[in-house]
């Protein structure tokens, strides 16, 4: 899965399942992936932003996925171009913890930054 809101859900402001807010509440367009169009960030501090993911994990979890790999939540690029989602890999943790079915989280696209390995692997799996 990719990370974060598709824009077009954001366009089109579409709501967020099990709240009254919707997409442009939770949309964080200034975190946004930097070598893909189709997302935005999500705000996962904002209750709506962790609803959002509770939908895609418990939309998985329907369909008996046990391995998500999540793209764009963790790279270390040359310094000092690192890109890490902290509060996104929480709440997408959170949300497969909630599901009540267990799932592996996987991220990517490479290695993580190593100041934030241990808070990532608190989340994730490497």
């Amino acid at each position: 899965m990719m990370r974060g809101i598709p824009r077009a859900a954001v366009t089109k402001n579409l709501p967020i399942l099990g709240t009254s807010a919707h997409a442009k509440d939770i949309a964080d367009a200034g975190n946004a992936c930097s070598w893909s169009t189709a997302m935005h960030g999500v705000n996962a501090g904002k209750p709506a932003g962790q609803a959002y993911y509770d939908s895609i994990v418990a939309l998985y979890a329907q369909w008996g996925v046990d391995y998500i790999k999540a793209d764009d939540m963790s790279r270390a690029d040359k310094p000092p171009r690192e890109h890490y989602h902290g509060p996104e890999i929480a709440a997408l943790s959170r949300a497969i913890q909630e599901s009540g079915r267990p799932m592996v989280l996987s991220l990517s696209p490479s290695p993580t930054p190593v100041p934030q390995a241990a808070y990532v692997q608190k989340y994730s799996r490497l």
